[in-house]
């Protein structure tokens, strides 16, 4: 069973290498969540928004990870919610990574296609109140 920063990912999309493995995720694809996760199928993590960067029709937020500081990790979000965001800066949220959305690649930078097609989709996804 494979793990990302201490959380089990489901046997499906676990790859069966057992060499070390990278797993990567577009910023768009991870999403915030400030609810509640109990029983949530998709990783979650905690993160401290580092800054808020205004792209214009997006913010990109640099994060730090709770369980490891040092891998960056960005997520990408809609202006529609600046101030929300706003709210935040600084604090700690949960940062939701849809598994069907990873991407997994072995030592030499190839791909690992994964069965994700038994992983039901999150409750109550994105940013909310």
């Amino acid at each position: 069973m494979r793990t990302l920063f201490g959380k089990t990912l489901p046997k499906e999309v676990s790859p069966s290498a057992t060499a070390p493995t990278t797993v990567a995720i577009r910023p768009g694809d991870l999403l915030l969540q400030r609810l509640q996760t109990a029983g949530c199928k998709e990783p979650v993590f905690e993160a401290r928004i580092a800054k808020v960067e205004d792209h214009g029709a997006d913010l990109v937020i640099p994060l730090r990870l709770e369980a490891d500081p040092h891998t960056p990790v960005a997520l990408r979000i809609g202006a529609s919610h600046r101030d929300e965001i706003a709210s935040l800066a600084g604090g700690l949220c949960r940062i939701v990574a849809p598994i069907e959305r990873m991407h997994f690649f072995d030592g030499s930078g190839r791909r690992i296609e994964c069965d994700t097609g038994s992983v039901l989709p999150l409750p109550a996804i994105g940013l909310s109140a």
